[in-house]
């Protein structure tokens, strides 16, 4: 087994300068594009539960189904 150092290698060089930066870092925007509207949505759905038990409405309601639509935009 090895000692874990090939992930952070194989960073190290597409970030530091194994590759250009631009190619390695291509798509970071992308990430953020579908990362940040996920975070904001779980945020305002752990806000909506700790109002919900504030307020007892939620009282009895152990399970919530949630469907996330998430539209890639591809260029």
């Amino acid at each position: 087994m090895g000692t874990g150092g090939g992930i952070n290698q194989g960073t190290g060089d597409s970030v530091g300068g194994g590759i250009e930066p631009d190619l390695g870092l291509c798509n970071a925007a992308a990430y953020l594009g579908l990362f940040v509207p996920v975070l904001v949505g779980w945020l305002w759905l752990r806000q909506a539960l700790v109002a919900g038990r504030r307020q007892g409405t939620m009282a009895g309601h152990q399970t919530f189904n949630i469907v996330l639509i998430i539209e890639l935009n591809t260029v």
